[in-house]
């Protein structure tokens, strides 16, 4: 067997560090050492390959060509490390998934269907966390996430979900109070409630139903749309929902559609992930049943047969 003298581990984690962040200081500052051990680590692999891979100056390094080919081979070598590493120590562990999504989106879409997916795979421990930002997949121990544009994270691929369309709902006992709701119109003459994020839902569904919204900012706040159908089905006020995070609420009769027009936003749903997580059979898996989950077309005449049109160009 040939005998391979490698660089000592020790340099190359140096190296890594500092052509990561442009800077022998923070490179120490990661690796928790002095900033002249991270110079006499950087020397020492230098002398060892004989080749220089700093440009040092009085205030910052450069990656020399060489440096910059380098830390390309190591970045692609730690990975695989870090990946395989990440494998072997979950053999003969239950499998699981992380997943970070918005907190609407995961419990008035992703919860009510998980039951089915466990049941498909219960050997399958799926951990979900929630936030209004979409996981940094570069950084985050995170399998998948979700985001609202594509190509918000360089390298990730995105997978398209769902378009956002808009429609009023209203609770039932709001529905059979005064004053009346009759005509779009009406709806203004009600307590307008918002989400926090999505304050300009109410005006895109009016202008898109050619009505003018003036004033439309008025009304109550919340800080997710999940508890502004909570708030419309407790008959606080009227709300603009989005189809899919309402369907049960609209089956059920907590919430009535009284004008089934649907306004496209422009908005998509997609689910991300990085290449070197889609090489996961557990990954793959998921990504196919949740895309299949968002094709489902909602339950026949839930919305009265309504046909989306797109809102108007702003």
């Amino acid at each position: 067997m040939t005998n391979r003298r490698l660089p000592p581990l020790t340099a190359l984690r140096a190296f890594d560090a500092a052509a990561r962040t442009g800077s022998f200081t923070l490179a120490a500052r990661e690796l928790e050492v002095s900033q002249s051990a991270i110079s006499h680590q950087v020397s020492h692999l230098e002398e060892f390959l004989g080749v220089k891979l700093f440009e040092r100056h009085a205030r910052h390094v450069k990656l020399t060509r060489a440096g910059t080919e380098y830390s390309i081979a190591m970045a692609t070598a730690f990975e695989l490390i870090e990946r395989e590493s990440h494998r072997l120590s979950r053999t003969g562990q239950r499998q699981s998934l992380r997943i970070k999504a918005f907190p609407t989106f995961t419990i008035r879409w992703l919860l009510p269907r998980l039951g089915a997916f466990h049941a498909l795979h219960p050997d399958i421990d799926v951990q979900i966390t929630t936030s209004m930002a979409p996981a940094e997949l570069g950084r985050e121990d995170v399998d998948l996430t979700l985001e609202h544009q594509n190509g918000r994270q360089p390298g990730a691929r995105y997978d398209h979900l769902f378009d956002v369309e808009l429609v009023p709902v209203v609770g039932r006992l709001l529905m059979q109070a005064a004053p009346k709701i009759e005509r779009p119109e009406d709806l203004l003459r009600h307590v307008l409630l918002h989400g926090l994020n999505r304050l300009n839902d109410w005006k895109i569904w009016l202008e898109g139903s050619g009505l003018q919204a003036p004033l439309v900012t008025r009304g109550l706040r919340f800080g997710n749309s999940h508890l502004v159908y909570q708030a419309a089905a407790n008959g606080i006020g009227v709300a603009i929902a989005q189809p899919p995070f309402v369907e049960d609420d609209i089956a059920s009769g907590r919430l009535i559609v009284p004008f089934p027009k649907l306004i496209r936003t422009g908005e998509i749903y997609y689910l991300a992930t990085m290449p070197s997580r889609t090489a996961s059979p557990l990954v793959d898996l998921f990504r196919d049943w949740i895309i299949a989950e968002a094709r489902r077309p909602l339950a026949p005449g839930l919305l009265m047969g309504a046909a989306p049109v797109a809102a108007p160009a702003s």
